[in-house]
């Protein structure tokens, strides 16, 4: 049971500035944000010199690491021939 006429609940929605119909909802589509091109290597080094640091990096395991994961690095194509069939021989685990 309700305690609002039908003729108070018309003049409630009207006194809010509604008509009594139904509100559509329109959906929020966000912009498409288009990926940021990864900028130019802008410094050599050897790996030779990357290698022991990366080494002690990751078995002290700092985060700072974590942050370039998915930073992209250019090599040579005999390096990654090398480290492709590095992969592909790796002895598994007993």
């Amino acid at each position: 049971m309700s305690l609002t006429s039908g003729a108070e609940k018309a003049a409630l929605v009207q006194h809010h500035g509604g008509t009594g119909m139904a509100v559509r909802l329109k959906l929020y589509n966000p912009p498409v944000e288009e990926p940021t091109p990864a900028p130019e290597p802008e410094v050599r080094v050897r790996l030779g010199d990357l290698l022991p640091l990366f080494a002690v990096a990751q078995r002290m395991n700092y985060v700072w690491l974590r942050d370039f994961l998915d930073d992209e690095v250019a090599i040579t194509s005999d390096l990654y021939e090398v480290l492709q069939a590095f992969r592909e021989n790796l002895p598994t685990p007993a």
